[in-house]
This record gives structure tokens, sequence and C-alpha cells, in this order.
């Protein structure tokens, strides 16, 4: 069989998988109390996006956060691909990763954390924010039913968490912004 029959054979059993999940998420995941906390803390870290962070500093937030939103998610989308982790409720179904942890949460609290006590030692924080993030957060989440362990630890996640946040902290330094077409 050639790569393009193959790769068209897989395609049809993706897209039939993806119609069994979109079937199995709106009869047992959609409107359940998992589904409306994610969107609640979804909803309520957007607010605090909006409310926490003064309007000179928001794009460096954003900046720091959207590294840290692209960074998780891929990560994510690796440790669900060689399955060694799973999330058992989506906020929406064609979402491979815990969509509202990766794009909102997790980048809202490592620029929170950026943003409490800055002259903090930043590899003390990382490791605090490794601390919080994997032995609190993660539990929290598999305790509730959201995540589940495959072929993964804790202190993995806690190294990771380290790198991404030690990563964020050092982009967060930067000077300043220079408007596009300033460059020399």
């Amino acid at each position: 069989m050639s790569y393009s029959a193959e790769l068209e054979h897989y395609k049809q059993h993706l897209m039939q998988a993806f119609h069994e999940k979109y079937d199995i998420w709106c009869e047992h995941v959609f409107l359940t109390w998992h589904w409306w906390i994610i969107t609640l803390v979804f909803i309520v870290t957007i607010l605090l996006w909006i409310f926490t962070f003064r309007r000179e500093s928001i794009h460096r937030a954003l900046y720091v956060g959207a590294f840290v939103a692209v960074t998780t998610s891929f990560l994510d989308s690796i440790g669900i691909f060689f399955h060694l982790w799973e999330y058992r409720y989506d906020l929406i179904p064609f979402a491979n990763n815990f969509l509202p942890w990766n794009f909102i949460v997790m980048p809202y609290f490592v620029v929170l954390f950026l943003k409490i006590m800055p002259h903090m030692n930043r590899f003390l924080k990382s490791f605090l924010y490794g601390i919080f993030s994997s032995f609190i957060a993660l539990p929290l989440l598999k305790g509730l039913g959201y995540y589940q362990l495959v072929h993964w630890h804790y202190i993995f996640s806690f190294c990771v968490q380290f790198c991404i946040f030690l990563f964020a902290a050092t982009l967060s330094k930067g000077t300043r912004f220079e408007r596009f077409g300033e460059e020399n």
C-alpha cells in the first residue's frame, strides 16, 4: 500500500474517532458539573487577566503568557500522543489537550508568580512554581477526575514546570519592547 493510500486510510479512521469522541462528549461531558467547573475556571481566569495587570505591563504579561501557552500546549500534545497522561473532560470536544489549563490558567499563574515579589531569585521562584503546579495543582486535577497519569510522575512535571517558569522569567526581564518599524 502506498503512503498516500495509508494516510487516507488513517484519516478515515481518525475522522470516525473524532465523531465518536464528539458523541461521547455530548452525552457524558457537556453541561455536567465537570464541564461547568472548567467553564467557570476559564471565565474567571480571563477576568483575572483583565483586572490583575496594569495597562502599562499587559504587553509583557501577554508576551510571557503566550510563551507559556505555546510551550505547555506543545509539550502537552507530545505527552498525550505518547500516552503519558490523559484528560477525561474537555471544555470543547475537538481539543486534544486541557485547553483552559494550557492557554489561560498556567500562563496567568506564571505571570502572577513573576509579578509577586519581582526581585526574588528566579531559581527560587521557579522551584516554588514547580512545587505548586506539580504537587498541588496536578493532584487536585487528578482528584477531581480531569487528569490521569498513565506513564508519568509528578516529579517529571516538576522538572518541566521549573524549566518553563525559568525561561518565562528570563523572557520577562527584557527591558523594552520596540515598536515594529523602529528597528534599524
